[in-house]
């Protein structure tokens, strides 16, 4: 646990899931340990500038560990050349979902 609690990325993002998926097993294998405390642990291990978008964007978004590296990896490969919205309708990480009516009056 120890080491998977640890892990950081040093390389690239998809050397970095691999091996925290591995670890993750691991880990899963001997001892318990939540889906979501590994998914924090994931993304706190991520480099500054790709844990920032899913702080921003996408914290709520994954419920299982697989979702996140999948994520990442999407992330990573867009080079970051959008805007990582799930709201953007030009982003490819838009989500027609979560769109919502502003023009909803309160009472």
């Amino acid at each position: 646990m120890e080491q998977l609690m640890a892990y950081n990325q040093e390389g690239t993002i998809k050397d970095y899931c691999d091996s925290f998926q591995v670890l993750f097993d691991q880990v899963r294998n001997r001892e318990e340990i939540s889906e979501f405390y590994a998914i924090y642990l994931l993304i706190c291990g991520l480099e500054p500038e790709i844990r920032k978008i899913f702080a921003r964007w996408h914290q709520y978004s994954c419920t299982k560990v697989k979702d996140v590296i999948s994520l990442a990896l999407k992330i990573d490969t867009n080079s970051l050349q959008d805007s990582s919205s799930p709201f953007d309708p030009n982003s490819s990480f838009y989500n027609k979902d979560l769109e919502f009516n502003i023009n909803i009056t309160l009472e």
